[in-house]
């Protein structure tokens, strides 16, 4: 199944500004981030995300770490992520 995101405005991470386009997804896995007016593939699904920041890739970027003693007196750092992602 294809999905398509379109007139997403584009933050990938690289330092450069953001930039309008449109993020293909394939299988829950993204096929490509294409930029401006390329006009994108047929899709089974098309969500339009005008006015919305998109992040293409940045999954579980929220996390907790606990810090605690063990039984045995040891300090111990545990983390975890609070995304469902895969």
């Amino acid at each position: 199944m294809h999905t398509t995101l379109t007139n997403a405005k584009i933050w990938d991470g690289t330092g450069q500004p953001t930039f309008a386009g449109t993020i293909v997804i394939a299988d829950d896995r993204i096929e490509s981030v294409l930029r401006g007016d390329d006009p994108p593939p047929t899709a089974d699904r098309t969500i339009d995300v005008a006015g919305q920041t998109v992040l293409p890739g940045l999954i579980d970027c929220h996390d907790h770490q606990t810090y605690h003693t063990t039984r045995s007196g040891r300090y111990r750092c545990s983390s975890g992520c609070c995304g469902t992602s895969r």
